[in-house]
């Protein structure tokens, strides 16, 4: 889903080409964002997921996630 998401702010980015300021790229960017976000309400995430969520964010070495929005996603389902 993740993927999905920024290869559709890629496809609108793309189409406008070059934008009048950076507020305008971040307004596109967040929209679009948020509209997949809006999509994503109906997903269900359980155990083995957050740990495949949790495993990905330490195999690409990346800035550490807040996991602990996952265990609220969990309590909410």
């Amino acid at each position: 889903m993740i993927e999905r998401a920024f290869r559709e702010v890629r496809r609108r980015t793309d189409v406008v080409g070059r934008f009048p300021g950076e507020m305008a790229a971040l307004v596109l960017i967040w929209v679009t964002l948020e509209e997949d976000r809006l999509a994503w309400r109906g997903v269900r995430m359980d155990g083995r997921l957050r740990l495949r969520i949790i495993e990905a964010s330490r195999q690409a070495a990346a800035e550490a996630i807040d996991v602990s929005v996952l265990d609220r996603y969990l309590e909410a389902a």
